[in-house]
Order: structure tokens, then sequence, then C-alpha cells
């Protein structure tokens, strides 16, 4: 790496294994150790890095005027040191420190725009496989960052994000956004972003000390009662949906799914097994591979479904999002009007609530679903609140 003087442009990577790393100012006193450190706020990939000129080589993007703002930002730093010196100030890792603060990476547009291009580089995992962040994940930080970016017309410095801005951009974020759920997603995004900022030494997480950050609220979960899985059952078993081979498939596997709970990426690989004495449906697999099996043998709305699809020859729909669309129909027909619309989600949630209903503990739930403790905790407080509700309908005895 070449050595100008006290000041390096360095690529610095968070982990061996990344691809890609975040741009640096480092400076040193005498080329000795501690350095201190500043984000130019740019994701570069390694393979376009070159160490030895501190140049992002041609076939990035924007390499030019990346380079050339990276050269007069170092040229800047360098000159700064300079004045000190022929003023006769004594240079310490404090000086440098205060230097850097003030002349790189304060715009936090910058710095998530740069962040973005971290988020997409890809990741080299150990077993030598390229991992990159979600599709979804990345499109979502994307929309905060433009939803920021229109806020602030454009530019806004680190030191400018205090307790008093953050409350005044809640409030005209909770002018579209809603207050349980999307308004918490959203400043989640943005302290994300904050914190790596923290890492990178140009955010100080004092200045917004005593915001109340908004916290995200579960919505409530819809899911069927026992009576409304058995009328889609009896409309099933009756052949209102045998001229639709599809939305017969979709009800079928609907109700499996309300009945012992697997989840939709497992409907074309569930099965029927022995299990010493009894037959169990494999309902999924742990993380280890041991399989998680439901017993059908005491279990006979989900018995005779079983057999209903073997008897007919039914294959599981693979598509999630066409099956969501043949579900919203379903939830459509003159005799299932049930107020909520229906999506696999709403199966397994009608599974974990059932089976709360009927005294299955949480720990037996969450072993069944593969959810967390904490995920039971949600259904067992509806389940909860249906009782309250029918008491306050119907009175005690």
């Amino acid at each position: 790496m070449a050595n100008a003087g006290t000041v390096i442009i360095e690529l610095k990577k968070r982990t061996a294994k990344d691809a890609a790393g975040i741009l640096y100012l480092r400076v040193s006193i005498g080329g000795a150790k501690p350095y201190e450190r500043a984000s130019l706020s740019y994701s570069i990939p390694v393979k376009f890095w070159d160490a030895d000129e501190e140049r992002v080589m041609r076939g990035f993007d924007k390499s030019e005027s990346i380079n050339e703002d990276i050269a007069r930002k170092k040229a800047e730093l360098e000159e700064e040191i300079k004045t000190l010196r022929r003023a006769g100030k004594a240079i310490t890792n404090q000086t440098i420190s205060l230097l850097l603060a003030k002349g790189a990476g304060t715009d936090i547009i910058e710095f998530w725009k740069a962040y973005m291009v971290f988020l997409r580089a890809p990741r080299r995992t150990k077993d030598g496989t390229d991992k990159k962040f979600s599709d979804n994940h990345i499109k979502k930080m994307q929309s905060e960052l433009n939803r920021l970016e229109d806020y602030c017309k454009g530019s806004l410095s680190f030191d400018a994000i205090t307790k008093s801005w953050l409350e005044k951009y809640e409030v005209s974020c909770a002018k579209t956004l809603d207050a349980d759920t999307s308004l918490p997603t959203t400043f989640s995004k943005l302290k994300q972003v904050l914190k790596r900022a923290i890492d990178d030494g140009l955010y100080n997480m004092n200045l917004c000390k005593g915001f109340d950050w908004p916290v995200y609220v579960d919505p409530e979960r819809p899911y069927l009662t026992l009576a409304e899985t058995e009328k889609i059952a009896a409309l099933l078993y009756r052949g209102d949906f045998d001229t639709d081979p599809y939305l017969r498939a979709v009800a079928a596997f609907f109700l499996v799914e309300c009945y012992c709970g697997i989840r939709f990426s497992d409907w074309g690989r569930f099965k029927v097994e022995k299990i010493i004495d009894r037959e169990a449906v494999r309902v999924r697999a742990k993380k280890n591979g041991e399989p998680v099996y439901f017993p059908i043998n005491n279990s006979p709305r989900l018995k005779a479904l079983l057999s209903y699809i073997q008897e007919h020859d039914i294959a599981a729909p693979k598509v999630e999002q066409v099956t969501n669309r043949i579900l919203k129909v379903l939830g459509g027909n003159n005799e299932l009007k049930f107020g909520i619309t229906l999506t696999t989600h709403v199966g397994r949630h009608t599974a974990g609530t059932l089976f709360l209903e009927m005294g299955y503990s949480d720990a037996t739930v969450a072993e069944i679903l593969g959810i967390s403790l904490r995920t039971v905790a949600i259904y067992a407080k509806m389940t909860r609140r249906k009782i309250m509700n029918e008491y306050d309908k119907l009175g005690g005895i």
C-alpha cells in the first residue's frame, strides 16, 4: 500500500469473507499506531481497488469521479496537517480525529447511498459461495433512503440528526405510515444506518438521546375458528370445487395447514409415515435435519382430509403468490364470508390458535410450527381475547 506522508486511503472490510469494503482516510502520526480513520462513504468491491495506487479501477461505475473525490479529500487533509505543523501546533490523535470528523463523510444521504452499494455486493461465505442480502431487504432500504432524501431535499449532515429533528421527521412520516407497523419499520432502517455510521466514527448517538424510537406492534393475526374450517371442508367434500382443480387443491392443502400447521414451503414435501405404532404427517424438518411429526390417528378432520387428497390424487400448489390469489377467491365464496382475507399465513395462525385452545402447551405449539415462544405468546393473547369477547357477548354461567 502506498504511504504518502501520514495520510493513506485504504479499503477496509468488516470481515475477511466480505467481497467489498468501505474506503477510509487513515491517518497516523509518524506511521505508527494507533491510527485514526474516517469513512469516505464509498463501498468498493475488493477486485476494483488498487491498493498500491490508492485508486478505484476502471470498470467500476463512476470510478473516475470517485478517484477525483477521494484524492481531493486526501489532499485537503494533508494540507490541513501541514498548516498545523507550520503553525507549530502539536499533532495528536485527538487533533487528527477532529480534522477527520470535520472533513469526511458528514452527509447521511451520501453515506446511505454508499451503504446501498455494500448491501448489493456479494459476500464470500466460509464454504466459498457468494451470498448477498435479500432483494426484499435491499428494496426496503432503498425505499427508506428515497423517503429521507425527499424529506431533507437531498442533503442532511449527521450532526443535524438530533432528538428534535427525529421528532419532526416522525410527525411527517406518520401522515402516510401506519403508526404500529410501517412507521417503526421506517425508523428501524434509519437506526440501522446510524449504527453503521457510529461504527465508522461519523455519528454520536448522544445527539438523539431522549428520542422515543417508534416500536413495532404486532398486528392482530387473523385466523379461522374450527367451525369455519369445517365450512370449507364441507364445500370441498360436496364437490363445489371440482370444476376448478386448482381451487380444489388450494382449499385442500389450506385445510391441511389449518389442521397441522405445515407451512406453504413444505406443502409439496409433506408425507404420511408410520411412526412406531401410529401414522403421522411429517410437517417440517429442524435445522439439524431432524423431522417433526404430527400424529393423525386421533385427528379425525386431518385424517379424512388426507384420505380425500390421496383418493383424488391432488397435487400441492407450488407458487405462493398464485395460491394467495386463489385463497382470496375462496374467501369470497357466498358461504364463506369470514370477514378476513385468506392467505397461506392464515392457515398457520389458525393451527397455532386452535392448538392452544385445545390445551397444547406453548412449547409443543412452538415445536410443531417451528416458531419462537414469543410468537406463540401472540397466539395465546388472541385466544384470551376471543374468550373475553365471547364472554362479553354471552355472559357467564
